[in-house]
C-alpha cells in the first residue's frame, strides 16, 4: 500500500482520531484505517496528500463542499456522496462538516485524574500482593 495523510500526526490534538471498523482490533495503528468522525459526514485518508469526506443523508452540506475549489466528487449515490480533497483544503471542508474536537482539559483536571489513576493503580497493586 502507497502512502496516506497520517490524521493522528496531523489533527490528532485537535480532532477526535478513531479508527474505520475494517481494522481488527490489536493491529497497529495504520493510518489507511485512521478518521476523523464528523457532525455531518467522515474524513478519511484516500492516498498521497488526499483526504475524502463520505457524506450520508446531507444534500445542503455535499452543495456546500463541492462549492470548495480543488474538491473533486468521485462518488454520487441517491443519498450517499463522497468528495476528495488534498490536505490543504482541510480546515475548508472541516467548517461545514464540523469534525468531532478532543476534550480540552484544565491542569486542574489532568492533576485530578493523575491522582485517581495513582491511586487506582496502587489499589490494583494492594490486591494483587495482598
Amino acid at each position: 500500500m502507497g502512502h496516506c495523510v497520517n490524521l493522528r500526526d496531523l489533527f490528532g490534538k485537535k480532532y477526535r482520531i478513531s479508527f474505520d471498523s475494517a481494522r481488527r482490533p490489536g493491529e497497529k495503528a495504520d493510518p489507511w484505517f485512521m478518521q476523523i468522525r464528523c457532525r455531518r459526514g467522515t474524513i478519511y485518508p484516500y492516498g498521497g496528500s488526499r483526504l475524502a469526506v463520505e457524506l450520508d443523508y446531507h444534500r445542503k452540506v455535499s452543495t456546500q463542499v463541492a462549492q470548495i475549489p480543488g474538491v473533486i466528487q468521485t462518488q454520487d449515490g441517491d443519498e450517499e456522496k463522497t468528495f476528495v480533497f488534498d490536505v490543504a483544503l482541510f480546515d475548508q471542508v472541516a467548517a461545514i462538516v464540523m469534525p468531532y474536537k478532543r476534550p480540552v482539559l484544565s491542569a486542574e483536571q489532568i492533576e485530578s485524574m493523575t491522582r485517581k489513576i495513582k491511586l487506582a493503580r496502587a489499589n490494583r497493586h494492594r490486591k494483587a500482593t495482598g
